[in-house]
């Protein structure tokens, strides 16, 4: 009996771990989600030099001295952030407790963290600089969680992979490349030379890319275990 009980365990484990890949892996609705709504724009173009990534989920049009917003499938976009945070929140709960390593709570902590921001970027939608629709203090609070929480959740990640030498390496970099983002424009107050779009993405966009890498990784390994 206490073997079928032990079994049953490593297949409930199996398929939790699955889903939790699999959420990593659709992460990839974020990129396909921004292109479209990026897209979209026709008077004026969407800059992904100039304009803020929150630009895109901003409910009304608004000309400023710096830029101009309008978002025709603002909703879209706001959508993908609500999903995202939910993803991030199947990853967490799936993976994380599955982490050999008594740090295995501080990777559950920050990455709840990442998706409650993640969440209040996309129900208080606008910009973190004006009122484009919601109160600019929780959202800029979200995009803060978001960012900060995401890199340092993969920076755990990395420190408590003992036994996966190339997931704990590739954690480092991503989280390096988006913490060097975020004190670049936060402490030196630098967009880097890539504008405040390009700097903004520096800042998000390797955690995600790193979210899909390591789903997609892991799913193939289940399919082939000798790999």
């Amino acid at each position: 009996m206490a073997t079928a009980i032990s079994t049953d365990r490593t297949r409930r484990g199996g398929r939790l771990r699955v889903v939790g890949l699999t959420a990593l892996t659709i992460t990839i609705q974020y990129f396909v989600i921004e292109a479209i709504v990026a897209g979209a724009w026709i008077d004026p173009a969407y800059s992904y030099v100039n304009n803020y990534i929150s630009d895109l989920g901003a409910p009304r049009c608004a000309t400023f001295a710096d830029r101009a917003v309008c978002s025709p499938l603002h909703a879209l976009m706001n959508a993908s952030f609500l999903f995202q945070a939910v993803l991030v929140a199947v990853a967490v709960a799936t993976l994380g407790p599955r982490l050999r390593s008594r740090g295995r709570w501080l990777v559950i902590i920050l990455g709840s963290i990442t998706a409650i921001g993640m969440a209040m970027v996309g129900i208080f939608p606008g910009s973190v600089v004006e009122d484009l629709g919601s109160d600019p203090l929780l959202h800029g609070t979200g995009a803060m969680l978001a960012i900060l929480g995401g890199n340092l959740t993969v920076l755990c990640v990395g420190i408590v992979a003992r036994r996966g030498p190339l997931l704990a390496a590739g954690s480092f970099v991503a989280a390096a490349v988006g913490l060097f983002a975020v004190l670049a424009q936060t402490v030196f107050g630098t967009d880097l030379g890539l504008g405040r779009g390009g700097v903004e993405r520096l800042m998000v966009n390797p955690w995600l890319v790193w979210a899909i890498v390591v789903g997609v990784l892991g799913l193939v390994r289940r399919r082939r275990p000798h790999a």
